[in-house]
């Protein structure tokens, strides 16, 4: 097995400078070659830091664009490095690393390379869900890693065979599209996101991504082509800092933990007594109604009828299925017959569930000026219609 770090850049000194140093801090079995793909501007401070760089792991190798390509151009690029290794750790340049992520690249990728049914490993771990801006809590099983239909670019694993395929699809699939069965975030996302077809292409081919619990990269949100200023970063990850000799890595098939491109779970019909065929999970709500299977899980009140209700009292949300906790929060609809729409959850009540905070701990906390600001940036788009 070939392997390779490849860092995109374009003209931020300060991010490449960071993401270098925590690639050097990490532990490596072996010297490992380092790719920069500098894009063209309208400076040469990239490139004169890079002539200049020495890499203490291995060799060198300074790619520089004589023409300005543009992210998505130029991501594609650094994919026809496929051609030279077998695999490829990819990293933009606001990317910080785990000390152990070389550890967790190697033993993910000999798990993980033969299944087709795999289309990247990530390093990142999100913690909240993009397309509604809520924290997202996997279910934890006795593995480090979860499966999902969602690609990543915040610290990944390219996989040559998986790449090329990926490729061979996208020839035919790089125009803008607007398409009602995909997240409406990912419809939104600008013409510039190579990550979006990315993504498409993991939910329209059933494709999965390997994420680990812990993240062994974290997202710095600087300024850039999809960040217009450094603002909170809640996208920022818990890193693993400690080490971890061997990580658990069941097999796809064994894995039980998957969630599908709207990060809804897609192993609860077991639960429910239904096949997978017959059920949709959209606790949120981001799937239009006419994309939905015979039996809908949601908390969205609609008017269907109501085959059992549960509460909303245990985290991740799909606990209280897996729990039977009684309530009247949590849907399950027959949508193939029309009923009476039950009463609606209150958005506050979905803020605290969210959140997991008390009203009156935050107002004393932040304030109510501060307060309103925050329900402002983060709930400016209502989550349930």
């Amino acid at each position: 097995m070939s392997l390779a770090i490849c860092v995109i850049c374009y003209n931020r000194i300060a991010p490449l400078k960071r993401v270098l140093k925590s690639l050097e801090a990490a532990h490596y079995d072996a010297p490992i070659p380092l790719i920069i793909s500098i894009d063209k501007s309208e400076t040469t401070a990239i490139e004169d830091f890079v002539e200049a760089y020495h890499w203490p792991h291995g060799t060198l190798k300074a790619i520089k664009h004589p023409h300005n390509l543009g992210l998505r151009a130029h991501v594609m690029e650094v994919g026809k490095l496929l051609n030279d290794y077998d695999t490829l750790i990819v990293l933009e340049d606001d990317i910080t690393v785990s000390p152990y992520y070389y550890q967790y690249a190697c033993q993910t990728i000999a798990q993980y390379q033969d299944d087709e049914r795999i289309a990247g490993i990530s390093l990142y771990s999100f913690p909240v869900d993009y397309q509604n801006g809520l924290p997202f809590t996997p279910l934890q099983a006795d593995a480090d890693v979860y499966f999902m239909n969602c690609a990543q670019s915040w610290g990944q694993i390219w996989l040559k065979k998986q790449w090329q395929t990926f490729m061979i699809w996208y020839e035919t699939h790089h125009d803008e599209f607007q398409l009602d069965y995909l997240p409406q975030a990912l419809n939104d996302w600008p013409k510039s996101s190579w990550l979006k077809y990315h993504t498409r292409y993991c939910i329209e081919e059933n494709k999965y991504f390997v994420y680990p619990y812990q993240a062994l990269s974290s997202n710095n949100n600087d300024a850039g082509t999809h960040v217009e200023q450094e603002d909170a970063n809640i996208f920022a990850s818990s890193l693993q800092v400690l080490p971890q000799k061997a990580y658990r890595l069941p097999a796809f098939d064994e894995g039980i933990v998957k969630y599908d491109g709207f990060f809804s779970p897609t192993f609860l019909a077991h639960y429910l007594q239904l096949s997978e065929d017959d059920l949709t999970v959209d606790f949120w709500g981001k799937r239009k109604l006419q994309h939905v299977k015979h039996y809908l899980l949601t908390i969205r009140s609609l008017p269907f009828k109501v085959v059992n209700s549960f509460g909303l009292r245990y985290h991740p949300m799909e606990t209280n299925i897996m729990l039977q906790e009684k309530g009247q929060e949590i849907y399950l609809y027959d949508t193939h017959t029309k009923g009476k729409k039950p009463k609606a959850i209150k958005p506050i009540t979905l803020l605290q569930y969210s959140y997991r905070f008390k009203i009156l701990s935050l107002l004393k906390a932040i304030g109510i000026a501060n307060l309103v600001m925050m329900v402002c940036k983060r709930w400016c788009k209502k989550l349930i219609k």
